[in-house]
């Protein structure tokens, strides 16, 4: 399913008007039968409907539904605007209209909508859609925070009102709506921030737009389990161990030796053919005896970390594998920071992680010039590290901090971890809503890069590993919380649930 922000979507209707000779009002009642579906599915023709109007295209749908209800025989609905006559759009208005010659019954004064909603069995809010960019105030904020309190169902016709259509945001105040019923695509502020919340249960409504019109948008795919079927890698009956990869895991230390273990274990129950760790040596004994499938190299270390003679080994050993996974539980240190330099100057495929970029604030140019593959797996205070931006600027809208991001390195595969993921290139986006807060816990991303390690080691295609690694990594912690507390449930559990995930993915 594609999610686009809301200039993608102005776009497409105008292009569907243009293209197809689909008039805006012919546009308009499809809307309107999409929500009046919703309602025929959910109730009789005798429940008391109230329908909230603003002035705009929104407003316009609401007014065309309450016209599609009237003629099909509902008998009990009641309209609620604001705006007079002359304030509406031309297409509203003709709508309006059109309920005026129904006579449908219409009130304008705020002082009359606590008694109508009190007669009401179903609120549909038409107020703001797409569009809204400013602050709620006034009587329209008095409007939201009434149907809010009178606690009745109420259905959002394409945005909850007051809900920033493109980071989620609220507006000032917002509708709490039940259901939101979308129309062609969903838009990237139902998935954000107060977006997620206020929208209730989300519906996708079809309104005619060709599914190749849409695709020729920039626009991002929700990840699902089809989706990520589809980008798992294939093992093959005559193969051996080189045909699925020979991966490099830089990092460990003493202080963080479950980092390494972990992507470690995650790389390993994801398919990887051979697996390295090249670690510092003060550590070599425990993950030895932690460890059994996985070769070693120690590297000379310092306080339990890395120290500067650990390039030297690495310029010696990288050249003999085809992926090279940095960053977890390294530390930062200058040498690490001189092994992550080195890797990015490689022409071999990399995943770095967790420290690894830290110490990328300073080799962007390095990023910039690489022409391997490179897969970053940021949460926002790492993705901080990547760009000019801080942590509030990404979070407030994480698709432009994204997709800013990828214009600038269109070799690299970005993985932004929240609790919506971001995973993208210069030419694709994908999108995962699915998981839950049993992943906020030290360890996790860890895993998750063990993954997408596992993943891409096998199929060499970065952003189909990286786009079902982070759907895997969020499924295996859905199926855990259908059996386990969220509280207990640790990254070594996600470990251990991955054959399962797998097994039912393929």
């Amino acid at each position: 399913m594609y999610i686009v922000d809301s200039k993608t979507m102005h776009r497409l209707d105008e292009q569907l008007i243009k293209q197809q000779r689909v008039s805006s009002l012919d546009l308009m009642k499809r809307a309107a039968s999409g929500v009046k579906d919703y309602i025929d599915e959910h109730h009789t023709k005798l429940v008391r409907i109230l329908i909230v109007c603003g002035v705009g295209n929104n407003g316009g749908d609401g007014f065309a539904l309450a016209s599609l209800l009237k003629e099909d025989g509902y008998v009990n609905v009641t309209l609620f605007t604001l705006a007079n006559e002359n304030q509406l759009t031309s297409d509203a208005r003709f709508y309006a209209l059109r309920c005026a010659q129904l006579n449908i019954p219409c009130f304008h004064q705020l002082h009359e909508l606590e008694g109508l909603l009190k007669n009401s069995e179903q609120c549909v809010d038409a107020l703001f859609g797409t569009g809204l960019s400013r602050g709620i105030h006034g009587d329209y904020a008095q409007v939201i925070h009434q149907i809010n309190a009178s606690k009745l169902p109420c259905i959002s016709i394409d945005m909850p009102s007051g809900i920033h259509s493109d980071t989620g945001a609220c507006m000032g105040c917002a509708i709490h709506a039940d259901v939101t019923i979308s129309f062609a695509c969903y838009k990237q502020g139902q998935l954000l921030g107060e977006g997620r919340r206020y929208c209730g249960h989300l519906k996708i409504v079809d309104i005619g737009i060709p599914h190749e019109m849409i695709a020729k948008e920039e626009h991002a795919i929700l990840l699902t389990e089809d989706k990520t079927r589809q980008m798992l890698p294939k093992r093959f009956e005559q193969s051996h161990k080189g045909s699925y990869g020979k991966v490099l895991a830089i990092g460990g230390s003493r202080s963080m030796h479950g980092a390494i273990t972990l992507c470690a274990k995650a790389m390993l129950r994801s398919g990887v053919g051979t697996l390295t760790l090249f670690v510092p040596k003060s550590i070599g004994m425990l993950l030895a005896m932690k460890l059994e499938e996985c070769m070693l190299i120690e590297a000379d270390d310092e306080n339990g970390m890395f120290a500067q003679g650990a390039l030297s080994l690495l310029k010696e050993k990288i050249g003999n594998y085809d992926l090279v996974v940095i960053g977890n539980g390294m530390g930062r240190t200058k040498a690490s920071e001189a092994l992550v330099a080195y890797v990015l100057q490689q022409d071999i495929p990399c995943i770095l992680d967790a420290d690894a970029l830290w110490s990328c604030a300073k080799y962007r140019e390095l990023i910039k010039r690489r022409q391997a593959p490179l897969i970053v797996t940021p949460h926002p205070k790492e993705f901080s590290y990547l760009t000019s931006k801080s942590t509030a600027e990404i979070k407030a809208d994480p698709f432009k901090a994204v997709r800013e991001f990828t214009s600038c390195y269109p070799n690299v595969t970005l993985v932004y971890k929240d609790y919506v993921s971001i995973i993208a290139t210069d030419k694709k986006c994908y999108v995962n809503c699915i998981g839950n807060n049993a992943l906020a816990k030290g360890g996790s991303g860890d895993v998750l890069c063990g993954i997408i390690s596992g993943l891409y080691a096998q199929s060499k295609q970065a952003i189909e590993a990286a786009g079902a690694g982070v759907y895997v990594h969020a499924k295996c912690a859905d199926e855990l919380l259908q059996v386990e507390d969220a509280n207990s449930i640790l990254p070594s559990d996600i470990i251990f649930t991955l054959s399962k995930v797998y097994k039912a993915l393929r």
